[in-house]
């Protein structure tokens, strides 16, 4: 698995000033994770349907980059964890 949406500036949908008009959503943001990533020990367990019961669990240093991925047992879907340092 290629992960990358925990590193800074891979996830923006805005490329250009004009992008910021047509953001129609305030949901969770890519971006946010990276921020996260600065100030919080992050892991993520994921799987899709097509690999239930099959999941991944990846664990990130603060700067983004994936530390330790390993094989876990999961249903579908994400859960992210942040331990903040402060």
């Amino acid at each position: 698995m290629f992960f990358i949406s925990a590193l800074k500036y891979h996830t923006s949908k805005i490329s250009s000033f004009e992008d910021v008009s047509i953001v129609t959503t305030f949901g969770f943001r890519g971006e946010a994770l990276s921020s996260l990533c600065a100030i919080a020990d992050v892991h993520v367990l994921t799987a899709t349907a097509n690999d239930t019961p099959i999941g991944t669990k990846l664990e990130f240093d603060h700067r983004g980059n994936i530390l330790n991925q390993s094989t876990i047992s999961r249903e579908k879907g994400e859960n992210y964890t942040m331990t903040f340092l402060f």
